[in-house]
């Protein structure tokens, strides 16, 4: 009896000791007079991170349409961490700009081992603000616009590859594609020809038996690491003296040798044709840095892969879920439609860059998605230097190195008072006439791209690949939402990244 008394008296004791764990600091907020809704053990204010029963974002977007209004920000848990959830916009836009010194590094950078994962530890949305101001020196120039008006030719060939493969696989009687795959295979041919030069085979046939690109498969494969890292990083919010025992990479390993190994080759062909003819790729211009400043390889590959996950992952959610959008409204498709065509140079047949960069309605189209889909609906900024906000109530809260602040791009984007029937696509809404985006930005309400110094530095990469895939699919195709394709705006359960539950399937019938 004596035994058995013991050992529930040790499990008593196990159980009240973890719910302490769990629950000690749950008072962080309350002392600061923050108001927020009650964490829950284990789960803090955000159980959909932990259950997986829906997307993240929910969970995040209740909390801001319960207390949007009657204050500027509340404290949440992000299990057992605390952060400030920022609900006002206008405070939003302070720390982005206005106060960035106070604020000059991502979450991001506390989720990856810089010395174990080198080539996420210098993607420069990771790194701490000393190095993100080298990084970004190095490779904003080579994101320029006249430097993308250089290497355009590569998208439009990709775009144009992209329409014969639709077009042979509606032949082979294949009438319904799927979204997200098809912009995959562009946004991959486009990235691999800007970034090494090279050309991946994205589009052979979906029904061959034909070795699939090694480049798309490593692509993927990186990009789904990044999930698994995601989660690696919540998992360790409850037990942090896992991140001693294992650490959960954010790029593989075996992608890192095969970026490097790929690079390496690419450099050593570049360097025996150079006297040729020197190309203008973003390769090119890597390779002139490294001469200037003398880059290591580790470095180029670190950029390319700046390149890559903006241009392959993001570009090909926005990419897809525009062409979703269209399908669903074909008189918004028309008038693209009709637009393009007034655009097409009449000597050539073909579309000028500048041209596609400033057709209004596209922009217009491109920039709705952007607000119904941001493909990462939230940033999360680490405090560097002590501060105060000061609340509806006048309550101020000091915030202190190493506290975080998190903000809801997408709630914003959401909210009907800023944007009447939000889930409605109305690309109408960012007409010059009505201000246009600026209007939206300039209120702190639209940012897809985040904003301030360290807004999204292969933003205009990917708008272009943007415009120039969607210009090149709604010239030669009307698209229609297949059945299997619902029709609300639901996001996907699993994922951080913004992605429609079930998937993007359209159907298209070719135009003569």
């Amino acid at each position: 009896m004596f035994i058995i008394v013991s050992f529930l008296s040790a499990i008593i004791i196990l159980i009240i000791t973890f719910y302490v764990y769990l629950t000690w600091n749950f008072h962080y907020w309350r002392v600061r007079n923050v108001p927020g809704p009650k964490p829950k053990p284990l789960f803090g204010t955000f159980p959909s991170t932990i259950t997986g029963k829906r997307n993240y974002f929910y969970d995040v977007d209740e909390i801001y349409r319960n207390f949007k209004g009657k204050t500027k920000f509340v404290g949440v848990f992000m299990v057992r961490k605390p952060y400030l959830f920022v609900l006002d916009p206008k405070l939003c836009k302070e720390i982005l700009i206005n106060k960035f010194k106070h604020f000059q590094i991502n979450l991001s950078t506390q989720w990856v081992n810089a010395k174990k994962d080198k080539m996420a530890g210098l993607n420069p949305f990771n790194t701490p603000f000393h190095i993100w101001k080298v990084k970004r020196a190095e490779i904003v120039p080579g994101l320029s616009y006249n430097r993308i008006k250089a290497v355009h030719p590569i998208m439009s060939a990709s775009a144009k590859k992209l329409v014969t493969h639709l077009n042979n696989e509606y032949i082979n009687g294949c009438q319904t594609f799927d979204g997200k795959d098809i912009s995959l295979r562009f946004t991959g041919e486009t990235v691999a020809g800007i970034g090494w030069g090279i050309e991946t085979g994205s589009f052979q046939s979906t029904t061959s038996d034909k070795k699939k690109s090694v480049f798309m498969e490593m692509s993927k494969r990186m990009v789904y690491q990044t999930l698994l890292g995601f989660r690696f990083f919540f998992i360790s919010g409850i037990f942090p003296f896992i991140k001693y025992i294992y650490e959960e990479r954010f790029f593989p390993e075996v992608t890192d040798r095969y970026f490097m190994k790929l690079t390496e080759k690419v450099i050593e062909m570049r360097n025996s044709i150079e006297a040729q003819n020197k190309s203008q790729d973003f390769l090119q211009y890597l390779l002139d840095l490294k001469h200037k400043k003398q880059l290591t390889n580790d470095e180029i590959v670190a950029h390319q892969l700046t390149l890559h996950y903006d241009g392959f992952e993001t570009a090909a959610i926005l990419i897809c879920h525009c062409l979703l959008l269209l399908a669903r409204y074909p008189c918004t498709q028309n008038k693209l439609r009709r637009e393009i065509q007034e655009h097409i140079d009449p000597t050539t047949g073909e579309l000028k860059y500048d041209d596609i960069m400033t057709m209004p309605y596209l922009e217009q189209c491109i920039a709705e998605t952007l607000r119904l889909y941001a493909p990462l609906p939230f940033l999360s900024k680490i405090c560097t230097e002590v501060c105060e906000f000061e609340n509806n109530d006048g309550v101020l809260v000091h915030l202190k190195p190493g506290d975080v602040c998190f903000i809801s791009m997408q709630s914003f984007q959401s909210d009907e008072e800023y944007f009447p029937q939000p889930d409605v696509f109305m690309p109408e809404r960012f007409d010059e006439a009505n201000g246009g985006a600026k209007k939206y930005k300039d209120m702190g309400v639209f940012l897809p791209f985040g904003d301030g110094p360290r807004i999204c530095i292969g933003m205009n990469f990917v708008l272009a690949e943007i415009k120039t895939a969607v210009v090149e699919i709604i010239e030669h195709f009307e698209l229609t939402v297949n059945e299997r394709t619902r029709n609300d705006n639901y996001r996907e359960t699993d994922g951080f990244m913004t992605g429609l539950e079930g998937g993007i399937h359209l159907d298209i019938k070719p135009l003569k």
